[in-house]
């Protein structure tokens, strides 16, 4: 599974080579377009422990592209991780929330509980989307905020979202 920045400055975290090489005190760091390809920055010899911090902003990488970033110990230990650059936020693709449960109407408050669904109005060309940043208000104010929903639902209770 690949990581996913938004930035095209990442930080390389190697811990996991030097847990499988304890004595290593310098490293080698490449970053390409594959694996074991150093198109974008050729290997070079670092003695920084366990991180390192590339800055590609000068270097042209593509929104949406993918690069891997790859370390490698005097002795031979390799690991390598692949990154998608994703810059260009979500899309809106409509604005229509869905009541979903428990029976679709436009009076969904008279009842306990509600399913609001916010199914297809948000797409990424890039990466996706893996999770959602939500606030319920009203005219009085705020009602409820989520962070990092996993689905594209929330259930309300008299008003209330579930869990506020």
């Amino acid at each position: 599974v690949p990581a996913y920045s938004s930035t095209p400055v990442w930080t390389m975290e190697y811990s996991a080579v030097v847990a499988l090489d304890p004595r290593a005190w310098e490293f080698w760091i490449a970053i390409g377009t594959g694996l074991g390809v150093d198109t974008l920055l050729p290997w070079q010899r670092v003695v920084i422990h366990h991180s390192w911090t590339y800055d590609g902003t000068a270097a042209g990488l593509a929104d949406g592209g993918v690069y891997w970033s790859m370390v490698q110990t005097a002795t031979g230990v390799r690991s390598g991780a692949r990154t998608v650059l994703d810059t260009s936020p979500p899309a809106v693709l409509h604005r229509r929330l869905a009541v979903e449960a428990p029976h679709p109407s436009g009076t969904f408050l008279m009842n306990a509980t509600a399913t609001l669904c916010w199914r297809g109005m948000f797409t990424d060309a890039h990466t996706g989307i893996d999770a959602y940043d939500v606030a319920l208000r009203t005219a009085a104010g705020p009602v409820a905020a989520y962070r990092r929903l996993a689905t594209p639902c929330v259930n309300v209770s008299h008003g209330r979202a579930s869990g506020a």
